[in-house]
């Protein structure tokens, strides 16, 4: 058999990041609650889906952490407080 393809290469900013379904966007699964701490951040619960937006400001990125959209609310928030959305 052929061997299977490689993997595509993420850019850091976009690390972990799953665009489940085949489209633009990219999206990840709340697997815990996340309270919002500050007001630039994005709480949200278990089991919401995350869209991810980019940055509208680079210097609020940071190792970690995404930018994302949860119905009108968007934020800052951990991306190990996520995992990978699948449909």
């Amino acid at each position: 058999p052929a061997p299977a393809p490689a993997p595509a290469a993420v850019p850091a900013a976009g690390a972990g990041v799953s665009t489940a379904g085949g489209g633009d966007v990219q999206r990840r699964l709340a697997t815990h609650d996340y309270k919002a701490t500050d007001e630039d951040e994005l709480g949200f619960a278990k089991g919401d889906v995350i869209d991810i937006l980019p940055f509208p400001d680079p210097e609020l990125e940071s190792d970690g952490w995404a930018y994302g959209r949860v119905g009108d609310r968007e934020g800052v928030f951990p991306l190990n407080f996520t995992g990978p959305y699948t449909q």
